[in-house]
């Protein structure tokens, strides 16, 4: 549960750095009214910074459900099903990428 606590505490921090970068480089839209563009900037960085984030993040969450799944000892019997092994990491994958989204909104 802790894990979550610093995702979420490494999102806020690279969101507000992005801001914080854009906001200091349109001050001269923001004095001369064009707050628009300011805007779209902004908008643009926000969206930017979390899709990279959820880059980074999801393959080493979903490599920690495997080592999850290898240590108690569940990995065996998943193998054996009909499934193939891609089929399995991605839905781990689509598990993961999914409650980040989530936690991330």
């Amino acid at each position: 549960m802790r894990k979550w606590y610093v995702i979420r505490t490494g999102l806020v921090a690279a969101l507000t750095l992005v801001v914080w970068f854009f906001f200091a480089q349109g001050s001269s839209d923001i004095a001369s009214g064009n707050l628009d563009a300011v805007g779209r900037v902004l908008f643009a960085a926000a969206c930017f910074t979390q899709v990279l984030f959820l880059a980074i993040v999801t393959p080493g969450l979903c490599a920690d459900l495997v080592a999850t799944e290898r240590r108690t000892g569940n990995l065996e019997v998943m193998l054996s099903t009909p499934l193939k092994p891609v089929g399995i990491l991605a839905g781990k994958l689509v598990s993961r990428v999914s409650v980040l989204l989530v936690v991330g909104a």
